[in-house]
């Protein structure tokens, strides 16, 4: 586990002997002064953090709160999270992730499948409303953002020593997080212990992470890259810095304050970030940064050049699903070319195929669907059987829904969403290389591309660009500048050109809300 060069790779038993509640009371114990989290409003350090969680557990035992038990949890990224987080792994309850932009259709949704938790912490009006609707017994927790003292949950807090037997066990339920919904009604994603520690613990690897690191994770600690960020901070006894909305230039300014290493953002993030800082007249000091967390988009690896030029920080591909933490990820010590150009290999504990349609093995360099074994796979989809039967075979595999390709080397390039890809008159269309097309065009910013029913082709192309400026080609300039690059069949039917993309939290684009747009402009 963390040391002065990275990892020291246990057994699971070794594990959970040393690394209980993911670390939280080793360095309570070895270094009790040290500042643990920073959100802005307050920072605790590992004693202070550790005593939390105990009281907190002990006031939750005492509200009837017990090992599988229930506890939804949606509020911002403060430090009450990960105190309520580790007080529900002390006592083997199982945390439902709300989501801060879910409304009431989700929420309807979301109530309606999990039944009536055993408490819930909470931070917005509206989202209190419908719970409070939908469990009128049920005792809610309001966590505000002025409150700086713990004032909140100090009502629970309780004498540590009534907490009890650590109950932390590799085969506890931990989560339930719920995909971002981008094609559909989100699903809940069940999570034990041993399906978030043992990727963690490959991703410091990856990472070549030790105890000195300063993390700043802003993306929502509700989803499994925010989740990741707090574990990996806890494992590690490094520093974790978090941010309740995200801003550019105050992103970069928390950068230099805190000297932060490694970061856990989403590609819009870092878009934001080196916005900031090339519009900036005194440059922040950024130069702390070593690594940081990037996933898969059109523009990755245009943000990754850009951090190496300026700040000398190596940000690694992390390819992982909310169903499978820390799938494929690029290593610190990669060569540019392997780091700048492909995804990544399989980390330490995953088995990763590229199977065809037939369940067959793919040759090297030959397109099929990304499967995988590894502790990170989920048991299932919350009360939801019928779809864990399409996301897990018999064999075990887990199907990832993305084409990919793996070369000699074992490093592995994702090409495009499976349940994405257009079929356009015959031809096999891949959203991911038309826009990765236009995004290499200066005064693209971001583009998404979609079909539409033809009664001649079957499918028709649409694509969607935010462009950075309002002068800008036409629409037909635009498809003529694909014609010249890429197969007649591949070229757009239809060009939109829109002020802003719509995003889901995870950081992606929002394709359900751009087939309504679609569907709007073609009545």
């Amino acid at each position: 586990m963390p040391g002065d060069k990275g990892v020291e790779i246990l057994g699971e038993v070794a594990i959970v002997q040393e690394y209980s509640s993911f670390g939280l009371y080793r360095w309570a114990e070895l270094f009790p002064d040290k500042v643990a989290v920073d959100d802005g409003r307050m920072s605790l350090t590992y004693r202070e953090l550790a005593e939390k969680v105990d009281m907190l557990a002990a006031g939750m035992k005492n509200e009837g709160v017990k090992k599988g038990d229930k506890v939804f949890v949606s509020i911002p990224n403060f430090a009450e999270f990960i105190i309520i987080l580790f007080a529900c792994v002390r006592l083997g309850s199982v945390v439902i992730c709300g989501n801060l932009q879910f409304k009431d259709q989700e929420l309807d949704y979301l109530t309606g499948l999990m039944g009536q938790p055993k408490l819930a912490f909470m931070n917005r009006a509206i989202q209190r409303e419908i719970m409070e609707r939908a469990f009128p017994e049920l005792k809610i927790v309001t966590i505000d953002e002025k409150d700086e003292s713990l004032e909140a949950l100090g009502t629970l807090f309780a004498a540590p020593t009534e907490v009890g037997v650590n109950m932390f066990s590799l085969d506890n339920d931990m989560l339930v997080v719920f995909t971002s919904g981008s094609t559909g009604v989100p699903k809940g994603v069940e999570l034990t212990v041993r399906n978030m520690l043992i990727p963690m613990c490959d991703m410091i690897e990856r990472f070549h992470a030790d105890s000195e690191e300063v993390l700043f994770v802003p993306v929502p600690f509700c989803q499994t890259s925010g989740m990741a960020g707090i574990l990996i901070a806890m494992l590690l006894g490094g520093k974790l810095v978090t941010a309740t909305r995200f801003d550019g230039m105050a992103a970069l300014e928390l950068i230099e304050k805190h000297r932060v290493s490694l970061q856990f953002c989403v590609t819009t993030m870092y878009a934001r970030e080196i916005d900031a800082y090339n519009s900036a007249a005194i440059k922040p000091d950024i130069s702390s940064l070593r690594t940081g967390t990037i996933g898969g988009g059109p523009v990755v690896k245009e943000y990754m050049t850009w951090f190496e030029e300026n700040a000398d920080c190596r940000l690694l591909n992390f390819y992982g699903m909310t169903e499978c933490a820390g799938m494929i990820a690029g290593d610190f010590e990669d060569s540019p070319e392997n780091r700048l150009n492909k995804g990544g290999r399989p980390c330490r504990h995953v088995t990763v195929s590229i199977l065809g349609g037939n369940g067959e093995k793919m040759p090297v360099g030959e397109q099929g669907e990304i499967c995988c074994k590894s502790p990170g796979v989920t048991r299932g989809y919350y009360k939801n059987p019928e779809m864990t039967l399409h996301l897990i075979d018999a064999d075990g595999w887990l199907h990832s829904g993305d084409i990919g390709i793996m070369d000699s080397e074992g490093y592995i390039s994702v090409i495009a969403r499976k349940k994405e890809m257009i079929i356009r008159g015959g031809y096999n269309v891949f959203p991911a290389e038309v826009e990765n097309l236009y995004c290499r065009r200066d005064d693209v910013l971001l583009a998404a591309m979609l079909s539409y029913p033809d009664g001649d082709l079957g499918e028709k192309i649409a694509v969607f660009l935010q462009m950075k400026n309002a002068n800008h080609p036409s629409a037909e300039e635009i498809r003529e500048y694909a014609a010249a690059h890429l197969a007649k069949f591949k070229v757009p039917d239809k060009v939109l050109f829109i002020a802003e993309m719509p995003m889901l939290p995870s950081g992606k684009v929002d394709r359900v809300k751009l087939t309504e747009h679609l569907q709007k402009q073609r009545v």
